[in-house]
């Protein structure tokens, strides 16, 4: 019996020494940035801008969704690709989607988008950052 307490104390102290750190690394700050994102429609395009960041992440770590209807365009941020009908401008080039950074979407009438800013290690169907529009 003694033998097991043991075994069960030093469980819990490993386990402890794994999952603290991790938890810890996130107290005080939101766990996902959210992004706000503002957007102006011109002609065929739609220039879509950070207005603000409680927790702007690098590129790397970024992806998007742009949903057109049944039309969905997804792929990691890189930001000097563009990606079909949407292309990413780091303003600043500091290579973390900031303020003042901003996409550019190609747009047709009479339809309506959403852009979709999510993590790629947890897309979830929500993401940080959203922002929809019918042209």
């Amino acid at each position: 019996m003694l033998i097991s307490a043991g075994a069960s104390i030093g469980l819990a102290v490993v386990l402890g020494i794994v999952f603290l750190p991790i938890l810890l690394q996130f107290e005080g700050q939101p766990r996902d940035p959210f992004y706000t994102l503002v957007g102006e429609t011109t002609d065929a395009v739609t220039t879509v801008t950070v207005e603000a960041a409680s927790f702007p992440r690098p590129f790397k770590e970024l992806g998007f969704r742009l949903i057109n209807g049944s039309l969905r365009h997804e792929a990691a941020l890189n930001a000097s690709d563009p990606f079909g009908p949407v292309s990413y401008i780091d303003a600043d080039g500091d290579l973390t989607l900031n303020v003042g950074d901003y996409f550019r979407v190609q747009v047709e009438t009479g339809r309506h988008y959403a852009l979709l800013i999510t993590l790629l290690e947890d897309p979830g169907p929500w993401g940080v950052g959203l922002y929809d529009w019918d042209t």
